[in-house]
């Protein structure tokens, strides 16, 4: 005897994506869908009707588009039987996507210069530095590269995406600007960034030279 139970598939949004197709199908008894969810996600329902429909089979093929460029459309595949969730698919593409958080203080120090002292101030306008950061992981086919000019007290909130614990997730930085009309530099550095931990980098300058502090929270 047939039986006809609800199904659905949900997609959670994310405002970093640009867009996801779903091709959701089951092995029978299931019209086949293709459908469209904007960076908001979105849900779908639709009738699973058969003989045993707790067993029956439901797959999607899910292509994701990110807002970012460079990184690439990621494609996958998930089958699950209706009575193992397949019946109420959740399919989350934000939880690739990680952050790191980049931090600058510009520290106030005391120069003595020809007998006389000069105060530098953290918030002096022509104090900067142009950061450079590169980072690269298996699930995109060229290093993403990000420049940006900050000013003391500045924070970014860098994203980068990884997909899987197995992904392999490498990045390095560096830094150069003007501190109290003095040039400093930060050589190139690898720093640490992963999936199952927050990143924290904060970059130190003075006058005299640039420090790189890095701390990781699981």
């Amino acid at each position: 005897m047939e039986t006809t139970i609800p199904v659905s598939i949900t997609i959670v949004g994310h405002p970093l994506i640009q867009s996801v197709t779903v091709s959701w199908s089951a092995n029978s008894g299931m019209v086949p869908q293709a459908l469209l969810f904007s960076s908001e996600g979105g849900s779908a329902k639709a009738q699973l009707t058969s003989d045993n429909p707790e067993l029956t089979m439901i797959h999607c093929h899910v292509q994701v588009n990110f807002e970012i460029a460079g990184w690439r459309i990621v494609q996958f595949d998930q089958s699950l039987l209706a009575n193992s969730g397949g019946d109420r698919m959740v399919i989350d593409p934000g939880c690739w996507i990680h952050y790191l958080s980049l931090a600058l203080e510009i520290a106030d120090e005391t120069v003595a210069a020809e007998n006389t002292s000069t105060i530098v101030d953290e918030n002096n306008a022509s104090n900067h530095l142009v950061v450079n950061l590169t980072w690269q992981t298996m699930q995109l086919p060229y290093p993403i590269k990000l420049s940006q000019r900050m000013r003391s007290h500045q924070v970014l909130e860098i994203p980068y995406l990884c997909i899987s614990p197995q992904d392999e997730v490498s990045g390095t930085i560096s830094a150069f600007g003007m501190i109290n009309r003095q040039m400093v530099r930060l050589k190139s550095r690898s720093i640490p960034i992963g999936i199952d931990q927050f990143t924290q980098l904060l970059l130190s300058a003075s006058s005299r030279d640039i420090q790189l502090i890095t701390s990781t929270l699981k």
